[in-house]
């Protein structure tokens, strides 16, 4: 069930509390409040069991404290990125065994970057990681104004639909000025998928597809 489980409906930073402790850190920042987890281990993010409804709730919440973002002042849900998956291999439950391939299925190119998403403050948005608005958040901007300036106005046309339509947008940001393993020659920020901000389902690649080349936005090759 590590693969394939229903996701948490999560509307306010109430129905993640109860699920977390000491392995998570809860931060208030800059109108914003962000959930994530601190290290890796099997008792951070238990495996799913059939039949443990209970268990596999607080299991499935615990997997979106990879940044989820709640308002401040309200504690309503803004912002909802990967829920936080596994190498194949990995561990037990995600074993090569227990993967069957024969089920539908994208095949992604693998970026090397860093998890950048929107966040809307009054008309205009900003860029941020994991934990908001942080040093690679600011390239992030700034490469998005550049684009801008240029008279490219992509990143912030998908960002409002995306808004409009309660969900969260996630991109993968590149950049020599903050390097992982690949030597970017210059930045690139490329959306990698869209989800439902409440619900926490994966939009149709097909249509997040549409949707990107409808703004001109760079999107991961599937």
């Amino acid at each position: 069930m590590s693969l394939h489980y229903p996701f948490p409906v999560i509307a306010n930073i109430s129905d993640v509390l109860p699920h977390i402790d000491d392995n998570f850190r809860v931060v208030e920042k800059d109108l914003f409040t962000f959930v994530n987890y601190n290290m890796m281990g099997p008792d951070v993010f238990p495996a799913m069991i059939e039949g443990d409804v209970s268990g596999n709730l607080r299991s499935a919440v615990r997997r979106e404290c990879r940044g989820i973002a709640f308002d401040a002042v309200s504690g309503n849900i803004v912002s909802r990125p990967f829920h936080k998956f596994f190498n194949a291999g990995e561990r037990e439950d995600v074993s090569l065994d227990n993967i069957d391939v024969s089920k539908p299925h994208h095949l992604l190119e693998k970026l090397d970057g860093s998890m950048i998403r929107p966040f809307q403050i009054g008309k205009h948005f900003r860029w941020g990681t994991k934990m908001g608005f942080t040093d690679v958040g600011m390239l992030a901007e700034v490469y998005v104004e550049g684009q801008k300036s240029v008279g490219n106005f992509c990143y912030d046309k998908v960002a409002q639909i995306c808004h409009d339509m309660g969900a969260t947008p996630i991109f993968e940001f590149g950049s020599r000025k903050s390097r992982i393993v690949v030597d970017f020659q210059e930045d690139v920020m490329v959306l990698l998928a869209v989800r439902d901000t409440v619900t926490g389902e994966y939009i149709n690649r097909n249509l997040v597809r549409s949707m990107a080349e409808s703004c001109g936005c760079p999107i991961v090759d599937f």
